[in-house]
């Protein structure tokens, strides 16, 4: 409580004193008062000590001597020269003012103890005291140069002040003196010192209190007051800060610490405009909302407006007038201005009175007969009959046809309405199929005529067999079995009978009798790919007839076709006015499923210009010879046509000259280009040609050279090749640019390719008018050709045909195609036939649907949609899985709720689907609360006990993000073994549960060794044993630091975590449970040299046996080196060197 100062002032003054003879001790010991800090107003202030009382009380010899008496021996036991010796047994263990003497009066020599004579220096056996005498047998009277001998003699030095520290006897200097205890100064803690109070000491009690200023005094609290004062210690705040900034968009607060904050909204706010609605806060600015909509949703009143600060304005009215008397004018409050035809503004069709007014009934600005309309009928039909069974074209032939928007056979119950094809304003194509037998008028719309030609078409009753009711035929003989000639002759006649009971077999009065006309006799002819009963194209020639015998009526006719071609020849006959036919050929009446063998017709054509064109042209070249070429021929009509006398320009050799179908040396196997057919010129016979298919004409012989096929290619100035008649008429013509096809020469290394006309030719100079050949057929297929593109004899790539796409692929196993191609099922060749753009395909992925063609290449498609249905969906990964070619629902990891306290727990969303929404889920009620130990060995194996709430549902616990193994105890409880980390460190803990989580708040704290510090017990040195409740002997401990312990002067003790700790016997500090840690100051031990010494007592230990050690860290707590016994030393704990401690019961 007293600080003395200066002791060696006081120390030096009591020697003074002493040297100056005076035995009166000084009643005070001057000392200076303390220095403290003159700008501290709470430091201790330090009374002037007084000098402790100088005397000292005489000591005695209990039962030595008693009130002055002397002590004697038996006589003649000594002599005064040997007193020493002889009274050496009595004289022993004498007080300071007695002595021993010899008494010859008494018995001739007897020892006495006596008091020495006052005055007499004696020794008061204290070092403190000096210059003592002798006062009746008492030694005293001395001078005290020692301030204290211990600290209770201190204690009437206090001054009362509890707060400026404890007075202490120092020992340690001699003389003794009463000095403050550092440790017992009272110094108060500042931290929670204000403006308005602070921390001071109250020196009656010594306790730190909180000292109020003075009211009044300005403070200052925060950022958000402006002005303040002190009012019983605290700072009252007197006016505070406005942060409203009149902005509605803006959250005005005060922060303490930074003042006004103006945090943005999105709460809707008026810009004062009447144009927009729902305006709302965005950054901090109000900014306009949807436009206001001002429509009264009449468009006829005009278009409404929108003013700012009036609203709505109305529009101007619509005037709906288009000016066209033929239009009636109004306003629909949807669409606006309407302007329909009036129903009866129409001029025509054809013969409708319309048309013969004078008047432009329909405002085209055209008149009667001048207007279109007026032209709108039908004509008639070519053929105007066909057989029931018949499908086909038929020719519709009228005016204004290209106005036709629609075909109706009246009378055709199911669908009246017929495909066509608008050929001129002068022809349609109808494409007819079967109907029922029957007259038919035929009607024609356009967008507002309607025409009717009534009875325009009949469609004829097929009579078959077992239904005819008498016998037909047609005679045929070696003079009529063919006919070979050219377009304008005439066949030579072909004779039809009928033999029918009732009619046939009376004999006719004469040429003039009816029952001649009774049968209707007709010959006809058409395409070989047609029959009669099944297609429109035949034509009918009546008979007439020649004779009545044999109960049979004969008839004959010629047929003089007016178009080249193949035709058969067949008869047909009616008794109904050709209402119904009977069909019939050389073996009587005609049987669709087993046609008869028919006379046929050819007539060779006059080939007109594009009739025949140029097909095909390769120059492929072969392993024979490299030179290998060919050319195709085409007829794209159904006559056909003698090619003899016919030739290529440019084509032949020399460079330059004709190629000559009929040149002498040309091998010609046929000259006939049959109709539609090909037509092959190659230049070498098939034996040498890489060709399979039938070869027209060969260009040379083998090794006659000045014959063969010439071709030239050229990008830049191509040749014209022109395929001319005998009259040297150009019917088609070419040029070879080797831009699409033909290659020029064998090249092994590059697929050679044909090039193909199109189907529809065009201008065969144009390269648009050719396309490659992408099928291969015609070939040897010799290893050559493997590989070539091309059709020869066979129909171009994109011909159509029929064949089965099954042997397609049975024959051609090895043909690979693209997803935007595909083996044509239908053209008669097995070809690949690209896909058009905007085509559907299929990439052969399962995972995109959809795909379409673009330039031959499928794709364009869409993520097939894997999106499942149910309450889960939200919570799933949809995903397309292209290996296992399904589709895959996962569960989306984030689809997560919990665990506690997370922001899932409180969003109002069943966020895992569950079907439990925040608090109702028990993973939100996941928490984990405390746990225990909170350090533990990085090493691993430690258990620790975690409590909190719905743990049965923790699936991992994750320590330091490495997995931990872990018990569940109860509901609340876990017990975690603790893995092994790598370092020491601070750690969480982390409770997992379906995907979700939640962790401690608390850190765990990873311990290992230190290095770079030695410690060790130096006693004692063996184990202690004591009883409940007494006082362990001191355990020392010595510690060498690197850095601290090696320095000159030594380094600062407090720098080092310093502990001292008892547990279990036997365990192991640094990984076992169980120890109990305390604090340690190192002593003061300035002799001790290169090491802190650390001393500590145990006292309140219950019974048990323990192990005690102490520990030290140089890093915060994160590594420790523990003592056991033995000088310092590094390294981990010793189990077998470490003090033993045993707390036992008293006997």
């Amino acid at each position: 409580m007293k600080k003395l100062m200066h002791v060696s002032l006081m120390l030096v003054a009591a020697l003074v004193f002493a040297c100056g003879g005076d035995s009166t001790p000084d009643t005070d010991v001057v000392g200076d008062t303390p220095i403290g800090d003159q700008g501290d107003t709470k430091t201790d202030s330090v009374d002037t000590p007084d000098t402790p009382d100088d005397k000292e009380e005489p000591e005695t010899k209990e039962d030595l001597v008693d009130n002055g008496d002397t002590e004697t021996t038996p006589e003649g036991e000594c002599s005064p020269a040997t007193v020493d010796t002889d009274c050496a047994e009595l004289c022993t263990d004498l007080d300071p003012c007695q002595e021993c003497l010899c008494n010859v009066t008494i018995g001739g020599g007897t020892c006495e103890i006596t008091n020495k004579e006052n005055g007499a220096s004696c020794d008061s056996g204290h070092e403190c005291s000096i210059n003592n005498t002798c006062e009746d047998g008492v030694c005293g009277g001395g001078k005290e140069i020692c301030q204290c001998r211990e600290t209770a003699d201190c204690q009437i030095h206090e001054d009362g002040d509890f707060c400026n520290g404890t007075l202490v006897c120092n020992k340690s200097q001699f003389p003794y003196q009463c000095e403050i205890d550092d440790e017992s100064i009272v110094e108060c803690d500042d931290s929670q010192d204000t403006t308005c109070s602070f921390s001071s000491c109250e020196p009656e009690t010594g306790d730190c209190v909180m000292t109020p200023v003075e009211d009044g005094e300005p403070c200052e609290t925060d950022h958000c007051v402006l002005e303040a004062e002190c009012r019983a210690g605290e700072c009252v705040a007197l006016r505070h800060l406005d942060c409203d900034d009149d902005n509605p968009c803006t959250d005005d607060r005060c922060d303490p610490e930074l003042g006004c904050v103006r945090d943005f909204n999105d709460d809707p706010c008026d810009l004062g405009d009447k144009c927009t609605l729902n305006d709302f806060c965005q950054m901090g600015v109000c900014t306009a909302g949807e436009a206001r909509d001002c429509s009264d949703g009449d468009v006829c009143n005009g278009e409404e407006t929108c003013d700012s600060e009036v609203g709505c304005r109305s529009g101007e009215p619509l005037e709906c007038d288009d000016g066209i008397a033929c239009t009636e004018d109004s306003c629909d409050p949807k669409l606006g201005c309407v302007f329909n035809w009036i129903p009866t503004a129409i001029e025509g069709p054809f013969g409708d009175p319309s048309c013969e007014n004078d008047i432009d009934d329909n405002c085209n600005g055209k008149i009667d007969d001048e207007d279109p309309g007026c032209l709108f009928h039908v004509e008639r039909l070519d053929p105007p009959a066909a057989p029931e069974t018949a499908s086909g074209i038929v020719t519709l032939i009228g005016d204004s046809l290209d106005m036709v928007v629609e075909v109706r056979f009246e009378g055709l119950e199911d669908n009246p309405v017929v495909a066509f094809t608008v050929i001129s304003p002068q022809e349609i194509k109808l494409e007819l199929a079967p109907m029922p037998a029957g007259e038919y008028d035929v009607t024609i719309l356009s967008d507002v005529l309607e025409f009717t030609r009534e009875k325009a078409y009949l469609a004829t009753e097929v009579i078959f067999a077992d239904e005819a009711g008498g016998e037909f035929w047609l005679e045929v003989d070696d003079s009529n079995r063919q006919f070979l000639g050219k377009v304008g002759d005439t066949t030579k006649p072909y004779w039809v009978y009928a033999r029918v009971e009732g009619i046939t077999d009376q004999l006719p009065s004469g040429p003039d009798d009816p029952i001649l006309d009774s049968i209707i006799a007709e010959v006809g002819y058409g395409p070989m790919t047609d029959l009669p009963t099944s297609s429109t194209t035949w034509k009918w020639v009546p008979a007439i007839i020649e004779g009545a015998e044999d109960d049979k009526f004969a008839y004959s006719t010629d047929l003089t076709p007016d178009k080249g071609g193949i035709y058969l020849v067949m008869a047909r006959f009616s008794f109904d006015g050709g209402e119904s036919h009977i069909y019939a050929g050389p073996d009587g009446i005609f049987d669709p499923l087993n046609p008869p063998s028919v006379p046929v017709v050819v007539l060779l054509g006059e080939a007109q210009p594009g009739d025949v064109i140029f097909n095909e042209v390769m120059w492929s070249g072969t392993e024979a010879d490299s030179n290998e070429k060919w050319i195709e021929l085409r007829n794209t009509t159904s006559e056909p046509f003698d090619l003899s006398g016919w030739k290529i320009s440019n084509a032949g050799f020399p460079y330059g000259s004709d190629f000559a179908f009929d040149d002498d040396l040309r091998i010609v196997h046929d000259a006939i280009i049959q109709p539609y057919g090909l037509f092959l010129i190659q230049q070498f016979e098939q034996d040498k040609s890489s060709v399979a298919s039938p070869i027209n004409i060969v260009a040379q012989e083998t090794g006659i050279v000045p014959n063969r096929l010439v071709l030239f290619k050229s990008a830049t100035a191509p040749n014209t090749y022109e395929l001319m008649d005998a009259d040297e008429v150009v019917i088609d013509a070419f040029k070879l640019t080797g831009r699409v096809g033909v290659e020029g020469y064998r090249n092994p290394f590059k697929q050679s390719t044909s090039m193909e006309r199109n189907a529809v030719p065009g201008d065969g100079t144009l390269d648009s008018s050719w396309h490659p050949a992408t099928a291969a057929e015609g070939w040897k297929r010799d290893p050559w050709q493997d590989e070539d593109l091309g059709t020869p004899g066979r129909p171009n790539s994109d011909i159509a045909g029929n064949n089965d796409i099954e042997a397609c692929l049975e024959i051609y196993e090895d043909l690979v195609y693209s997803a935007c191609e595909a083996i044509s099922a239908e053209n008669g060749r097995c070809v690949m036939i690209p896909f058009g753009d905007g085509e559907p395909c299929d990439d052969g992925l399962f995972c995109t649907v959809g795909e379409t063609c673009n330039d031959g290449v499928c794709g364009n498609g869409e993520p097939r949609d894997c999106s499942d249905e149910g309450v889960e969906a939200p919570c799933t990964i949809d995903w397309c899985d292209e290996d296992a070619q399904e589709c895959v629902n996962d569960w989306d990891p984030d689809a997560l709720e919990g665990g506690g306290g997370h922001e899932t727990c409180s969003d109002g969303i069943d966020n895992n689907c569950d079907g439990l929404t925040d608090e109702e889920d028990p993973l939100c009620g996941m928490f984990l609360d405390s746990a225990t130990p909170l350090v533990v060995s990085m090493w691993g194996g430690s258990e620790i006990e975690i409590t909190g709430r719905n743990l049965d549902l923790v699936t991992q616990i994750v320590f330091g993000d490495i997995p931990a193994d872990f018990e569940l105890v109860d509901v609340n409880t876990i017990v975690m073994t603790t893995p092994a980390m790598e370092e020491p460190g601070d750690y969480k803990i982390v409770a997992l549960a379906n995907g979700v989580s939640t962790e401690l708040e608390s850190l765990i704290r990873v311990i290992g060794y230190a290095d770079g510090i030695k410690a060790g017990i130096v006693e004692p040195t063996t184990a202690i044993s004591i009883n409940l409740g007494q006082t362990t002997p001191e355990i020392k401990a010595k510690v060498e630091v690197e850095g601290l312990t090696d320095t000159d002067p030594l380094g600062d003790p407090g720098l080092l975590i310093s502990e001292v700790g008892y547990g279990p016997h036997p365990s192991e500090p640094l990984h076992d449970a169980g120890w109990t840690w305390r604090p340690v100051q190192a002593a003061d031990c300035f002799e001790c040299g290169p090491f802190f010494l650390y001393v500590t007592t145990f006292n309140d230990l219950p019974l048990g046996d323990y192990f005690v050690t102490y520990r030290f860290s140089l890093d915060g707590g994160y590594t420790y080196q523990f003592a056991h016994i033995g000088e310092p030393q590094s390294g981990p704990f010793d189990i077998d060197a470490a003090l033993e401690l045993f707390v036992i019961e008293e006997p």
